[in-house]
C-alpha cells in the first residue's frame, strides 16, 4: 500500500507516518482554568473599582466608615470564620459521642 508519497510501513503495510506527524488535537482542559482565573481576577477588579464609595457600619459599640469593598470582604471573612467554626465543633462532638458509645459496649 502506498501513499502519495511513495513510502510504505514495512510492519503492516499501513502508511509510514509523515516526518513531523498531525498537529495535536486541540486540547481544551490546557486553556480552560488560565481562562477561568483570568476572568475571576477581571471580575475581582471590576467588583473592587465598583464598590469604593464608604459606607456606615454601626456595630453595638461604635460606628465605623470604610469602603464598601472592605465592608464585603469582613462580612465574608467573618461568615467563613463562623461556619468552619461551627464545622469544627460539630466534628468535635459527633467524635466525643462516638468514643463514649465505644466505651460503652
Amino acid at each position: 500500500m502506498t501513499e502519495d508519497n511513495g513510502s510504505v510501513d514495512p510492519r503492516g503495510g499501513k502508511p509510514a507516518p509523515t516526518p513531523f506527524g498531525s498537529p495535536p488535537p486541540l486540547d481544551w482542559k490546557r486553556w480552560i482554568k488560565p481562562t477561568l482565573w483570568g476572568l475571576l481576577a477581571l471580575f475581582t477588579l471590576l467588583f473592587i473599582l465598583t464598590n469604593r464609595e464608604t459606607a456606615e457600619v454601626h456595630f453595638v459599640f461604635f460606628t465605623a466608615a470604610m469602603p464598601t469593598v472592605w465592608l464585603l470582604v469582613f462580612t465574608l471573612a467573618l461568615g467563613a470564620l463562623l461556619s468552619e467554626g461551627a464545622r469544627f465543633w460539630l466534628r468535635r462532638r459527633k467524635s466525643r459521642r462516638d468514643g463514649a458509645e465505644g466505651a460503652e459496649r
